[in-house]
């Protein structure tokens, strides 16, 4: 339980970061091209973790991964860290001299305290997408094997599917959206959530033909809300208290509605309550796009206007 504590803040951490350093990182007005390479390049690892799980899957059987299988995948990502850590190291400074020396850690709190409804903005944009997407990348691939008892190896590759849908899906969104304004691209993605996340209504019964449709299908719209949520969380912040505001809303919001997603899902579904989990998440999206409306009222947007 503590190494999965740590797992979860270390990649709380590690999200929010390299998207404000890759934003600062390139010229005004290609925050698309930014949530498109992050975005396309966090889903090669998700698809990664999926094909790994498959391909254990498949060698060893569903007997040998309960027993001790499920242990490689945890190996096989530990050794990806040892690239993660050399790669941190070799990154550029954004922060100018003079920004470095007068951006204490007293001034970039001061910061997030004045921009607090942006942080909090951060955590319902954030909790809302990672809400929809452990749905669909956890939750349902668990309520299949779990209570449908679906075969776990056709479950993993429908599962490896939906990460190449992201890969190739994300690439292409942030094409089409650089250049352009990032809040409007946002709003309109946000929107077409509320409705598409009922689609897992028609998942009820067993069949792995139903269960593809929902999970395939929700993919699209799944797709353009975590290309852009990253970056629109970033655009919410200043450049002084970025790192720290974006941080704290992104792990608040994965923590909250994110890492709970699965296990809610897959609860409801064992109390019959099956509707009550779409509409959970259409209230979050819908909550995203206030919260979101008022701080960029209130404290403006520094990126991708």
């Amino acid at each position: 339980m503590a190494c999965r504590i740590l797992q979860g803040i270390s990649t709380g951490i590690e999200a929010p970061l390299s998207t404000s350093h890759a934003v600062e990182l390139v010229p005004d007005g290609r925050e698309g091209y930014v949530a498109g390479i992050m975005s396309f390049y966090v889903n090669i690892g998700i698809l990664l973790a999926s094909l790994v799980s498959f391909l254990c899957s498949l060698t060893l059987g569903g007997a040998v991964m309960a027993e001790w299988g499920w242990r490689v995948p945890f190996i096989i990502g530990a050794a990806f860290g040892f690239v993660v850590v050399y790669l941190r190291r070799a990154l550029p400074e954004t922060l100018k001299p003079e920004e470095m020396a007068n951006n204490s850690s007293g001034a970039v709190w001061t910061g997030v305290r004045k921009h607090w409804l942006s942080v909090l903005a951060i955590i319902f944009v954030v909790g809302a997408a990672q809400a929809y997407n452990y749905a669909w990348n956890v939750g349902l691939p668990s309520a299949a094997r779990s209570g449908f008892k679906e075969d776990p190896t056709a479950v993993f590759a429908l599962t490896t599917a939906l990460g190449v849908i992201l890969v190739a899906g994300s690439w292409i969104i942030g094409k089409l959206a650089d250049g352009k304004s990032m809040s409007r691209w946002f709003l309109i993605t946000r929107i077409l959530a509320i409705p598409s996340v009922f689609l897992m209504l028609m998942y009820v019964q067993p069949g792995i033909g139903g269960f593809a449709a929902v999970l395939l299908g929700g993919s699209l719209v799944l797709v353009l809300n975590m290309t852009l949520y990253n970056v629109v969380s970033t655009s919410l912040m200043p450049k002084n208290c970025r790192g720290t505001g974006v941080a704290l809303g992104y792990g608040i919001g994965v923590a909250l509605f994110g890492g709970t997603a699965s296990y809610l899902l897959v609860w409801l579904q064992s109390m019959n309550l099956s509707w009550v989990f779409p509409v959970y998440v259409a209230v979050l999206s819908i909550l995203s796009i206030v919260l979101y409306l008022a701080a960029r009222r209130t404290n403006g947007i520094f990126v991708g206007k």
